[in-house]
């Protein structure tokens, strides 16, 4: 019953002698507690975790095992803003994720209610977003590829625009999902897409294959999304697609 916290392994107390913690396959170290504080490990690895109870008699067999993150470099930086007005969840395409392990902000790990990840696609509630002060919000992302950095700056505005971006990755075969926040605003989009709704574009995976298949040597795309806003006002942004490997 092992259980990681931070920095922190713990398992059930089986009053055995001592412990022996069991990192990749080898024995790092040994402890009389049920509980181990990793140290003296390569920063920017992941590793495979078991423990063993030693008794006067014996030794138990090792545990079922569990990864350890050890990720201290950011490998990514994104921003984006939300508006407290929206009403969509913040969508954000990051470049590689792997194994998602935490989602932190302010040095404490939220809860997985108020987050979900799918393929690429890390998804934040407004709800918790809106409960955070106007201005900006750092949040780190753990994952079995490191450290993710993002930026989030909330803001009280009903101006149409983009969320996210404007750097996009796309993963050959997934749909590129754009969300954006329409307001009172119209939009119009130029380009081969799947979908086009209130909320969100789609670009179809087959529509960006067929880009890359035509220039093999292109890492990226730029689109132009105008919004008409107002009285003879239009917003253009332009949004980075980039291929990822």
């Amino acid at each position: 019953d092992l259980k990681i916290d931070d920095d922190l392994l713990t398992w059930e107390d089986l009053e055995a002698d001592e412990y022996r913690i069991w990192i990749d396959g080898s024995i790092h170290t040994t402890v009389t507690d049920n509980q181990y504080t990793f140290a003296d490990l390569e920063e920017n690895m992941s590793y495979t975790v078991s423990v063993q109870a030693v008794y006067e008699n014996g030794v138990s067999d090792p545990s079922s095992s569990v990864k350890y993150h050890y990720y201290t470099e950011i490998v990514q930086r994104f921003n984006f803003t939300h508006s407290i007005q929206s009403i969509n969840d913040p969508l954000l395409t990051l470049k590689s994720i792997g194994e998602l392990v935490s989602v932190q902000y302010d040095g404490d790990t939220i809860d997985s209610s108020d987050f979900s990840i799918n393929g690429h696609l890390l998804e934040i509630t407004r709800q918790y977003l809106n409960a955070l002060e106007i201005g900006s919000h750092a949040f780190i992302i753990g994952t079995s590829f490191g450290l993710v950095e993002v930026i989030v700056d909330v803001v009280d505005s009903v101006q149409p625009r983009i969320i996210g971006g404007p750097n996009f990755y796309y993963h050959s075969g997934q749909d590129l999902v754009i969300r954006y926040d329409l307001f009172a605003g119209e939009i119009d989009v130029k380009t081969t897409t799947e979908s086009v709704t209130d909320r969100q574009i789609i670009i179809s995976h087959e529509y960006l294959d067929s880009l890359l298949e035509d220039n093999p040597d292109r890492s990226n795309y730029i689109f132009t999304i105008i919004f008409d806003f107002g009285e003879d006002e239009i917003i253009i942004s332009v949004i980075n697609v980039i291929y990822a490997e």
